[in-house]
């Protein structure tokens, strides 16, 4: 069975280029006649806000979007999806690959940044032994690293990836990696921005012997004055920016796809140009 997921983070309004994701993982999950699932990653707890989940509602139905399973608002997102309710599960599921090198590290961003963006690895050196429990104790100041000395890394960035953040909360690459194999995703769609992501998880799940999606398709980003859309970076919100559904998708999604579509209705008869596919089988 195809399955994709939109997993939004509540971390700001969404943009034109977050619609963009979603009209064509929904598309894709559509033309294939596969699953869409709704998951939304609120794991950071520190840039989780309401109004930011209600956008993410807000927007799907805006856009005319059908969803297989997951979340129907904000109070049963809450109530019964939050990752919030999972961080005990994210720990034993980390755990279980303890023997993979994992290291406890006093580094700070501004240690990484002076470093060049690469982590320094003298904690790696040291293998600072770890308890979960630990990071109660916030005289420690510690985050759990992995040690990516016998895998391939995209770019520095990902040098000793961080797993578990000094907040006491899971980082993003963990609770993404826990949640596709759980609901067995065999699709991604994502912007060419996270191609290194892809990169770093595959080699990750296969480390791990975890399954990782069959195919992952990147879309190149729309831009903003020649600079990447970002919520964090205030990019102008969707609901601001086009005040009829029929708008966004003559202006942003037809000149994408380069077909005129009114509506996504209209998708379903269109092939996908726009996607670079990278297979499970291809190592990175």
């Amino acid at each position: 069975m195809v399955r994709l997921r939109l997993a939004p983070t509540p971390s700001g309004f969404l943009h034109r280029g977050n619609a963009l994701n979603f009209v064509l993982t929904w598309w894709h999950a559509r033309s294939l006649k596969g699953e869409l699932f709704l998951r939304i990653d609120d794991h950071d707890t520190t840039r989780t806000r309401d109004e930011y989940l209600e956008d993410i509602f807000w927007t799907i139905e805006w856009l005319g979007l059908d969803i297989d399973q997951g979340p129907q608002d904000v109070d049963d997102f809450k109530s019964h999806f939050s990752q919030t309710h999972k961080f005990s599960y994210y720990k034993e599921e980390l755990l279980k690959v303890k023997e993979t090198a994992l290291f406890g590290c006093l580094c700070s961003r501004k240690d990484v940044k002076e470093n060049g963006g690469e982590h320094p690895r003298e904690c790696r050196d040291k293998m600072r032994t770890f308890d979960l429990d630990d990071f109660e104790d916030e005289e420690k100041e510690m985050s759990l690293r992995m040690s990516t000395e016998n895998i391939k890394v995209p770019d520095a960035s990902y040098v000793d990836c961080v797993l578990w953040r000094k907040e006491n909360i899971p980082s993003y690459q963990l609770v993404n990696l826990v949640e596709d194999r759980d609901m067995e995703i065999t699709h991604l769609v994502r912007g060419m921005d996270l191609s290194p992501s892809s990169q770093f998880q595959q080699e990750v799940s296969h480390l791990w012997q975890w399954d990782f999606p069959s195919k992952i398709y990147h879309h190149s980003l729309l831009t903003d004055h020649g600079e990447k859309l970002s919520k964090t970076q205030k990019s102008p919100a969707l609901r601001e920016e086009f005040n009829k559904k029929e708008d966004f998708y003559l202006e942003v999604v037809s000149p994408y796809i380069g077909h005129k579509v009114k509506g996504t209705h209209d998708l379903l008869q269109i092939e996908a140009p726009f996607f670079t596919i990278k297979e499970k089988t291809e190592r990175l």
